[in-house]
């Protein structure tokens, strides 16, 4: 799916950078059938390893054109970040790691704070933490931003971006580092009436599905042009939504 890749290219850089190493995964993932698909691409091999790392996220296809990937062991976690941490929390044998990331996960947290404190306190010395979400003043933020009571939904419960993780960081007493992920998204089709390729996307981008009929007209109107003029630009013909990220390096 969205990250699987990321995965492998972390991996694949880890095992070049550090081929003297023994790596280890711990994955921690509620769902049992995205488990199921990523568990059976992969090798089962007991976790012993001196490097550990640490991911909650949809992890799919990771090991299913990278061979030498492989050999690495991965524990499995069917759990959401919440149950883990009471799993874990009180433990005298807790598990530390090199390096955790959280992409794309803390929109679907119940307490932001709690969950990068958490997430911080597993990290050995000199480990580090790195979360990616929306970089504040993208078009997911203007968007949510201005409509956020009309497009409250399930999808991202938490309308979060980096300019809410920074304050967290700041309150934590956390030293970070923010580095921007420049990227933009085509809604040109989002402009077409009845196409079902726009259909999709605006369902991806607003969380509301069926958005045309979902919506009243007046309020669709409103956010189709909000999503034109303030949220993306024009560029050889094609509407570029602003889907800058960022990536945020929070050290232990």
């Amino acid at each position: 799916m969205l990250h699987g890749p990321n995965d492998a290219r972390i991996l694949t850089l880890l095992q070049s950078t550090l081929p003297d190493v023994s790596i280890s995964v711990d994955i921690l993932e509620p769902s049992s059938d995205l488990r199921g698909e990523f568990k059976d691409s992969s090798v089962n091999i007991p976790v012993s390893s001196s490097l550990y790392l640490f991911y909650h996220i949809c992890l799919v296809e990771l090991l299913s054109n990278t061979e030498h990937l492989q050999k690495i062991p991965f524990a499995w976690h069917n759990m959401i970040a919440e149950d883990y941490m009471k799993e874990v929390n009180g433990k005298e044998d807790l598990k530390r790691f090199d390096f955790i990331h959280l992409v794309q996960v803390l929109y679907y947290v119940d307490d932001v704070t709690e969950t990068i404190k958490f997430f911080h306190s597993l990290l050995k010395e000199n480990g580090k933490l790195l979360i990616v979400l929306c970089k504040a003043d993208s078009g997911w933020d203007i968007l949510w931003r201005t409509y956020k009571p009309e497009l409250i939904n399930s999808i991202r419960p938490n309308r979060i971006t980096s300019g809410d993780v920074v304050s967290h960081l700041k309150s934590l007493g956390l030293k970070y580092e923010e580095h921007p992920i420049p990227k933009t998204c085509d809604i040109t089709h989002c402009f077409k009436e009845d196409d079902e390729m726009g259909e999709h996307v605006l369902h991806f981008i607003t969380g509301q599905e069926r958005f045309h009929k979902s919506l009243t007209p007046e309020l669709r109107a409103e956010i189709l042009d909000h999503l034109r003029n303030k949220c993306s630009i024009e560029k050889d013909g094609k509407i570029m939504f602003n889907s800058d990220g960022c990536g945020i390096i929070v050290h232990a």
